[in-house]
């Protein structure tokens, strides 16, 4: 037995100075080919003084070499006991070592700089040709090798110095691996990530603000915006805030199963405090509410374009190009050529086409009451036409100067039962609210959350389900 020991504890060594050695060829032959590089770079003076310097170390080496001996006389040897085997150690167990040694697997990471493509990588991480074309037929089943971004990482794997396999990301949530199978040949598989979620809470007081007083507490852009389009309904976030008004947020965060970061979940809960008065909101499956229940969302959209300023108001006004005072049936919002213009609800178009006065317009019908029209459009959105059902948020076209105008906006009506109404000013009706078991079900969810945060400071019952 103890020589089978022996004999596997000599393989396993020869094993580790094969690998040493062989990471030792690669790691000098990288640094020599790199320093020829650097060297290259530097300008013809600088490059005799690198050779004359190498000249003079090499003759060195030769010079002293015979001092060597003089240097030998000081040395001592490490160990001086003899060694001694464990009697735990069995034939099984060491068997059992050299194959985890012997199966680990090596990865070697790689991000996609400018121009790269996976040939080149896997050629350049002496990868064969045969099994790089394998690879690229079986990695189409879950990703276009076509696709590679700069900064996308690939992880290349390696098994006893030979190519096994790949793996790479194809979204946040999904991982497309690569695998060599026992008849050589390889096979693509996409899996899902495990996310692990957390809820992260942010407070803040505006004191210039709303966007300034996100930034400070970390709150992320993509959250902030969500944040803004939640309140939009109901607050003007250039009239309706004042300093020292306050916003909590509690939104999902996802990781991977090392911790790092991997994107943003929804916001759970926030609330905001405008002049004392409190504005909560509270997710309930996929939408929100308020604390009554009823639904943040509107049925129509009071401005159905983003980042754009109102440059003319509901009302009387002198028309730009005719001249005379007549009334203006909506509210213009200027803003750059190309801006999308979203449905402002739920409808059917019954109008899309162009004359004089309006340019490219569009005309959505809600229901029996509500009709809504957006003119001057540069183009219309593709693939909609007379009769076509568009939902709330859905592109419609774009923002130009079609028509009877002096510059690229939106001209935006509401007509309500045949009627130009003022869609800063109009009473538009709720989306549908919660009602019975539902309203119930909701009721127990917001007094979790308030409990959560420590918002429920005196007794209180909870609500019966």
């Amino acid at each position: 037995p103890i020589l089978e020991i022996l004999v596997y504890i000599l393989d396993s060594a020869l094993y580790f100075v094969k690998t040493t050695l062989t990471v030792f060829i690669k790691l000098t032959r990288a640094l020599v080919i790199e320093t020829y590089k650097q060297i290259k770079k530097l300008p013809h003076a600088h490059q005799r003084f690198v050779f004359i310097t190498l000249v003079v170390f090499i003759v060195c080496i030769f010079v002293f070499r015979d001092k060597q001996e003089e240097f030998d006389a000081f040395d001592e040897p490490y160990f001086t006991e003899e060694l001694t085997i464990s009697e735990d150690i069995t034939p099984e167990n060491i068997r059992e070592i050299i194959k985890e040694i012997k199966t680990e697997i090596e990865k070697r990471e790689v991000v996609i700089k400018y121009g790269d493509t996976l040939v080149d990588i896997l050629q350049t991480n002496e990868v064969n040709y045969n099994d790089i074309d394998a690879v690229l037929k079986a990695l189409r089943k879950c990703y276009n090798p076509k696709k590679l971004a700069p900064g996308k990482k690939i992880e290349i794997l390696f098994k006893d110095d030979n190519f096994v396999g790949l793996e790479l990301g194809v979204s946040l949530e999904e991982l497309c691996a690569v695998r060599r199978a026992e008849d050589d040949s390889f096979e693509a598989e996409l899996y899902k990530k495990e996310l692990v979620s957390e809820i992260i809470e942010k407070q803040a007081v505006i004191k210039s603000s709303l966007f300034q007083a996100g930034e400070e507490q970390g709150l992320p852009n993509s959250v902030l915006m969500e944040f803004i389009k939640m309140y939009s309904w109901d607050v003007d976030f250039v009239r309706d805030i004042r300093t020292n008004d306050s916003f909590t947020i509690l939104y999902e965060r996802f990781n991977d199963q090392e911790g790092n970061f991997v994107k943003n979940g929804n916001i759970i809960y926030t609330n905001m405090r405008l002049s004392g008065d409190n504005i909560p909101i509270y997710k309930y499956k996929g939408d929100y509410f308020k604390e009554d229940g009823r639904n943040i969302r509107k049925a129509l959209l009071r401005t159905p374009i983003n980042g754009a300023r109102v440059s003319s108001s509901f009302g009387r006004r002198k028309h730009p190009v005719m001249g005379y005072s007549k009334l203006h049936g909506g509210i213009d919002f200027a803003a750059p050529r190309g801006t999308p213009i979203y449905a402002a609800g739920d409808g059917k178009i019954v109008n899309r086409g162009s004359d004089k006065y309006n340019g490219n317009m569009v005309k959505i019908k809600h229901n029996s009451t509500y009709i809504t029209a957006y003119a001057h459009m540069n183009k219309f959105a593709s693939n909609q036409k007379v009769g076509s059902r568009v939902k709330q948020g859905q592109i419609i076209g774009y923002v130009g100067t079609t028509g009877r105008s002096t510059g690229n906006h939106l001209h935006y009506e509401i007509q309500k039962n045949g009627k130009k109404v003022n869609p800063a000013k109009v009473k538009l009706p709720n989306k549908q609210s919660l009602e019975g078991d539902a309203l119930k079900e909701f009721k127990i969810t917001t007094f979790d959350i308030r409990k959560e945060m420590g918002m429920i400071c005196t007794p209180s019952k909870k609500p019966k389900s």
